[in-house]
């Protein structure tokens, strides 16, 4: 049987966040679905990798698929879970460092040595 996007898409808007009351799909939680024959595969997006619900929401996934599609559909392993990068720990570490590069050059500025930040 050959499925489509929008079919695993429609099935998985049955699947509610369990604390937000929200499918996963408005939530904005499903993403890179791929089918290839009965193989259905796609990743589960989590802004926390300690996230407690991520093994229910996993298996919620699975049984709705196979629910609707019946157990020839392939699902069951094919869901990874991603957790994006926090944009804000990166910049977190940058004003970090500027700020000891200004520390150190406040610090020795009073010896009169001066250091360039961008040497």
């Amino acid at each position: 049987m050959s499925y489509t996007n929008k079919q695993i898409l429609d099935i998985l808007r049955k699947v509610k966040h369990p604390e937000k009351q929200k499918d996963i799909v408005s939530l904005g939680m499903v993403d890179d679905i791929k089918i290839s024959g009965n193989k259905i595969s796609f990743n589960l997006l989590f802004k926390k990798a300690n996230d407690p619900f991520i093994s229910s929401i996993r298996k919620a996934c699975v049984q709705a698929i196979e629910n609707n599609l019946g157990e020839e559909a392939e699902i069951k392993g094919n869901i990874s879970v991603k957790v994006p990068e926090k944009e804000d720990n990166k910049a977190q570490e940058e004003e970090q460092i500027v700020f000891n590069s200004l520390y150190t050059c406040f610090s020795y500025g009073r010896d009169e040595r001066i250091i360039s930040l961008f040497e």
